[in-house]
């Protein structure tokens, strides 16, 4: 067996593992009978297929950054997240449950970002705000004060992240299966918002869901 035939397995044994077995089939075959220079054409291929994969991850992640800014401005808040579930079982769209990890964050000068420490963080841990969130779609807490008495680990946990008020809105895909929640906080003081506040809350976050389900391929 000659080189050529060697590499052609070889690269198509790749393609079999990314792509499936049909596709690396398919490949072999053109490989053994297309000739020199044949990999190097599957090989560009396959590098500008995975170039527009990530600009469009890219992409994404600047589209919900600009939806978080946007939330910054209009609610006057001084941090806005987006948390994901990951680990665990599955749901229906591959979506794990036993942890959740701040995925993006956008915060106002002079607040303290917190994304790269709230990560991986054990849904145990807030199984009453996860209750909520399943059922109600939103969680909205005018002043932090009155979690000190029903759930204090939670109260405990904003308190130490400066936050006085919180808002958060469930992100769930088109079958209603929850992924994650956009939350936004106020610190420097305790915010009770309006009902057109809270619509464009609401706004933003199905537009950000949207985003998000088109990174995972649900869109």
């Amino acid at each position: 067996m000659d080189a050529t035939t060697w590499k052609a397995i070889e690269v198509s044994s790749k393609i079999m593992t990314s792509h499936g077995t049909w596709v690396g089939l398919f490949t072999l075959a053109l490989g053994l009978f297309a000739g020199n220079g044949w990999q190097l054409r599957i090989q560009e291929r396959l590098k500008s297929r995975f170039r527009k994969e990530l600009f469009g991850k890219m992409e994404t992640g600047k589209q919900i950054n600009d939806a978080l800014d946007g939330l910054l401005i209009d609610l006057d808040c001084e941090r806005a997240t987006v948390f994901q579930y990951h680990n665990g079982n599955q749901n229906a769209v591959g979506v794990h449950f036993d942890r959740c990890s701040n995925t993006h964050e956008r915060v106002q000068v002079g607040a303290s970002p917190l994304m790269t420490t709230l990560q991986s963080l054990p849904n145990s841990f807030f199984a009453s705000w996860n209750t909520e969130m399943m059922t109600m779609k939103e969680i909205h807490c005018p002043e932090l004060e009155t979690l000190r008495e029903t759930d204090f680990g939670l109260y405990q946990f904003l308190a130490e992240q400066g936050v006085r008020s919180f808002y958060l809105v469930g992100i769930f895909s088109f079958d209603g299966d929850p992924v994650g929640f956009v939350g936004i906080h106020y610190c420097r003081q305790a915010r009770d918002l309006t009902q057109e506040e809270l619509d464009r809350l609401r706004a933003t976050s199905l537009k950000i869901c949207g985003l998000v389900l088109a990174g995972k391929g649900d869109a």
